[in-house]
């Protein structure tokens, strides 16, 4: 993830303003993607910082050695990250299905993004890039934030609404969904994105970082962006023995049904007798009239 498109106005949430969505500012500083992401490298999840609070601390006077040795805090500051919304994501991923004998990654099929409401967004601007051939995806954050239904990190937080989602973190979780049963073909193959805001919630990670001896340390209380990210989906085939198994099944509870209505029907109804001689009416014996034509007197 780098930041793209960087603008050089201040946003409207650093100071020199002291507020804004009615929420107190904080300062800004322009971290790089290497400086946003903690931990460097996660498997199935991504955390962008938002806001960082650092705390310089150092031992007093003892040692760590001592189990009565405590950390004093001796200088802190509390940071927003600027322009966080022009950072990008890359998204890469496979679906394997061994029954199936498939596998494909993301630059080899088709995709789409979807809004909170289930429906494809459509129209993305640059640099965000999805279901391209041979390209890889890129999403915005603040294309990841619209589809999960986030107007903004300026709005009130999820666990706390006296703080902003900005200030306080949220959690997200990416659903990767894989089909090939959208269209008459089982030989085509999809995925879609789907961004998904855990309510209530929030989120934040302890750095530390020791300097010059582990008696001397600054700690960063990252708060941000978490996103947990879960691939499923629904493939299918044709199979002729299930389907023999669903038609005889399927036979089976009409049969079962026309037993059902008869018995209602004819014992339990208020007109079950009407409806006897309506269900079975007695018909001409055509053996007499078969007699009856054969000897018929000829003038």
């Amino acid at each position: 993830m780098k930041p793209q498109n960087v603008s050089t106005v201040s946003p409207p949430y650093c100071l020199p303003t002291l507020e804004y969505n009615g929420f107190p500012n904080k300062e800004c500083e322009y971290w790089d993607e290497i400086m946003v992401q903690y931990p460097p490298s996660s498997e199935s999840s991504l955390f962008v910082t938002t806001r960082v609070t650092s705390s310089e601390q150092a031992t007093s006077n003892c040692s760590l050695k001592s189990p009565t040795c405590t950390w004093n805090t001796t200088a802190e500051s509390s940071i927003y990250i600027g322009n966080l919304n022009n950072f990008t994501v890359l998204l890469d991923h496979t679906m394997s299905a061994p029954d199936f004998n498939v596998q494909f990654n993301a630059k080899q099929l088709p995709g789409m993004l979807l809004d909170s409401n289930g429906k494809e967004m459509r129209n993305l601007q640059p640099p965000n890039v999805i279901g391209q051939q041979d390209k890889d995806d890129i999403l915005t954050i603040d294309t990841i934030l619209q589809a999960a239904g986030i107007q903004t990190l300026d709005a009130p937080g999820e666990s706390n609404s006296s703080r902003s989602l900005r200030d306080d973190g949220l959690l997200l979780f990416l659903f990767i969904s894989y089909s090939n049963i959208y269209t008459y073909s089982t030989n085509k193959y999809r995925y879609t994105y789907e961004f998904a805001l855990i309510p209530d919630s929030k989120y934040k990670v302890i750095e530390p970082i020791y300097t010059y001896d582990t008696s001397h340390r600054v700690i960063f209380n990252r708060h941000g962006i978490q996103i947990f990210i879960v691939q499923t989906g629904t493939l299918g085939r044709f199979d002729f023995q299930t389907m023999l198994i669903t038609f005889v099944g399927g036979i089976g509870l009409v049969t079962v049904a026309s037993v059902i209505v008869d018995i209602i029907l004819l014992r339990i109804l208020p007109k079950r007798q009407d409806y006897q001689k309506l269900k079975y009416q007695d018909s001409v014996d055509h053996d007499q009239n078969q007699q009856e034509l054969d000897y018929e007197p000829i003038d």
